[in-house]
């Protein structure tokens, strides 16, 4: 009986080296495919950012040119607009010294109507 046992404690302990060894094995399969894994992850997380970048990027340069395009547009439209005033405040003052006295009767009539406007809304 002891040779049995010892012959059954024989056996148990290759199973154990036999398990302990596949254990070891699949731990190792287990390590690479994770790193391997873990490596794509890093290399597409990688590309998402570059890609992120660059759309950044894009976007920044619209945003640029679009306001450059903006304050260009105001600047042109204020100098027409001042070129416009300008125009009209010389007409008005050509008008006025060829015709001083419809100047004042016209100024005088805007002031009435003005004074009229603005008594009725304190009533």
């Amino acid at each position: 009986m002891a040779e049995q046992a010892k012959t059954t404690a024989e056996q148990a302990a290759e199973a154990v080296d036999e398990v302990a060894s596949k254990a070891s094995e699949t731990l190792a399969t287990a390590r690479e495919r994770f790193q391997q894994v873990a490596g794509s992850v890093q290399e597409g997380a990688g590309k998402l950012g570059d890609e992120v970048k660059k759309g950044a990027e894009k976007t920044r340069e619209a945003v640029k040119e679009g306001y450059h395009k903006a304050a260009e547009g105001v600047r042109a439209g204020y100098e027409r607009t001042k070129k416009d005033a300008d125009a009209l405040g010389e007409t008005v003052g050509e008008y006025v010294k060829q015709n001083p006295g419809t100047s004042v009767l016209i100024a005088a009539g805007v002031g009435f109507l003005i004074g009229l406007l603005a008594s009725q809304r304190r009533s």
